[in-house]
């Protein structure tokens, strides 16, 4: 029955969003993943997602937690992506990369406590499995030690200088993307009082300025986040993302989307209660900055309104 009710409020989430609703590729992936999404329902968080992107490319995903480590659950994941060939041909080198990569990281990493996550999108299923931890690992347990990673991107190791430079010294989250075939950490921010620190962390990384860096609440950025591949030997991508509180004002040129999406019904019945993620992000052939807000419904939230939103 929860199931039902999931996959009711998933596609009526992309209805108030004006979005596609959950085709068949995200049904098999949620379907895939049934048993887990009805079993302990206390130790897992429920929440949709949805981007300031354009309508053409906007879409809902569905994201599922574990609360409560479980490197177990980890490889339940991992074998039900593989086993309902929900993750690419491992005869593409990008996507054994990505596989090696994540049955490394569940070994190597289970001594700190991995509480697993994955994002189903309406349109393309499974796109992210996620490995939160249950406070931060030290940024050199991954940077520091390729004897214990053989299929990590090569250019993770690359930045050892840049890090120390700015005392990037823990990562909270690290995620996997089957769209994209890129690998993300999410780190700490910066202890300190330079409010150009985003800028200069920007331009060392060769990407553009970007004003909004300057204009960030820089008291209430949450973390940062870094994008590697398995083709280019840099960091592709920088994020610096952050809170801004319920229904916050975002000045227009934020995102060219913003005056269409504060207008939408989902906007308007869900941020007068809760908190809205914000990012901006730059990187490479970027020639201008990427912002966006991100809603992520909370899992009581999903489960007390669940038969309100259907």
């Amino acid at each position: 029955m929860l199931f039902k009710q999931i996959v009711s409020a998933f596609n009526k989430s992309c209805a108030l969003t004006q979005t596609k609703e959950l085709s068949d590729k995200g049904y098999v992936a949620m379907h895939a993943f049934k048993h887990l999404f009805e079993h302990d329902v206390d130790r897992h968080e429920y929440g949709f997602r949805v981007t300031t992107k354009p309508l053409s490319s906007r879409q809902v995903s569905f994201r599922w937690r574990e609360l409560k480590s479980s490197p177990q659950s980890g490889y339940d994941i991992y074998k039900i992506a593989k086993d309902n060939k929900l993750i690419g041909d491992t005869d593409n080198d990008c996507n054994k990369a990505i596989n090696q990569s994540i049955e490394e990281s569940l070994k190597q990493l289970s001594d700190y406590n991995i509480k697993p996550g994955i994002d189903i999108s309406a349109t393309n299923g499974l796109e992210k499995i996620w490995l939160f931890f249950d406070s931060p690992i030290p940024i050199s347990v991954i940077t520091h030690k390729k004897q214990r990673f053989s299929n990590l991107p090569d250019s993770i190791y690359n930045y050892n200088d840049y890090f120390q430079k700015y005392n990037i010294e823990q990562i909270e989250v690290v995620g996997f993307d089957f769209k994209n075939d890129s690998m993300n950490i999410y780190t700490n921010v910066p202890d300190t009082n330079n409010v150009n620190v985003l800028n200069e962390m920007s331009t060392d990384l060769n990407f553009i300025q970007c004003s909004l860096f300057d204009e960030l609440p820089y008291d209430q950025l949450m973390g940062l986040n870094f994008t590697f591949d398995w083709e280019e030997p840099n960091i592709i991508r920088f994020c610096a993302y952050w809170i801004p509180g319920p229904k916050p004002h975002i000045p227009d040129e934020f995102h060219e989307e913003i005056p269409n999406f504060n207008q939408l019904p989902y906007y308007e019945e869900t941020s007068t209660t809760r908190n809205w993620n914000a990012a901006v992000a730059v990187g490479k052939n970027m020639d201008k900055h990427y912002g966006k807000l991100e809603w992520i419904m909370p899992a009581t939230t999903v489960m007390d309104n669940i038969n309100k939103m259907i």
